[in-house]
């Protein structure tokens, strides 16, 4: 049973799929932002030779990807195979662990690859652009978070723009459950618990059939 999980910066994917983890049995979390940090530096040449740019050295990278909506595209199409294969090699891993074992897989972009249909469920973070935000400039402000180490490599645009165009929630993709992450950390719980008893009630209404 394989699980997506999208949302933009700063809206609690992390969080999220590690209470998924601790809800759903036999479960495996991957986190596809790894990858994709990992990729993005080694592809990095062929992903600013493709959107026409030279980059200046001092300016990072991300801010480039994150300008506009074609920058992010193609940034991602560039490394989406390699993303897809290391997921798939993780998935490979673990596949004989158990017929009910549930495979997570954390990454933002998610939705923008083929890899998305492959999900028995996705499920989409929604929280507002303020609480995000202001998530990240703690981010900037408590150097002990090391949640995101390049959060103060961007501009203060390239920060916002990070934001809007991590954020699919209304890009027109079909998600089978939308988590909203605009209150307190025990809502947050009790949502993300009775999530997950939904989840192992479907599964196991497919696996009868």
């Amino acid at each position: 049973m394989i699980i997506g999980i999208s949302g933009g910066r700063g809206a609690g994917k992390s969080t999220i799929s590690q209470l998924l983890v601790n809800y759903l049995p036999n479960s495996k979390l991957i986190i596809g932002d790894s990858y994709m940090h990992t990729y993005s530096k080694i592809l990095e040449k062929d992903i600013f030779k493709k959107l026409g740019i030279e980059k200046n050295p001092n300016i990072f990278s991300y801010n480039y990807y994150f300008d506009n909506e074609k920058n992010r595209n193609i940034w991602i199409n560039t490394i989406e195979k390699d993303v897809i294969n290391e997921i798939e090699n993780e998935i490979t891993v673990n596949e004989d662990i158990s017929t009910n074992h549930y495979i997570i897989i954390d990454w933002c972009f998610l939705p923008l690859c083929d890899f998305f249909k492959r999900c028995d469920f996705n499920i989409c973070i929604d929280t507002r652009f303020d609480i995000r935000e202001k998530r990240l400039m703690n981010r900037l402000l408590n150097k002990s978070d090391k949640t995101d180490t390049s959060v103060d490599l961007y501009t203060p645009e390239g920060l916002r723009k990070s934001i809007m165009y991590t954020d699919l929630s209304k890009d027109g993709f079909k998600f089978d459950y939308y988590i909203n992450n605009n209150s307190t950390i025990e809502v947050l719980n009790d949502n993300v618990k009775e999530l997950a008893n939904n989840i192992i009630k479907k599964s196991k209404f497919r696996g009868r059939n």
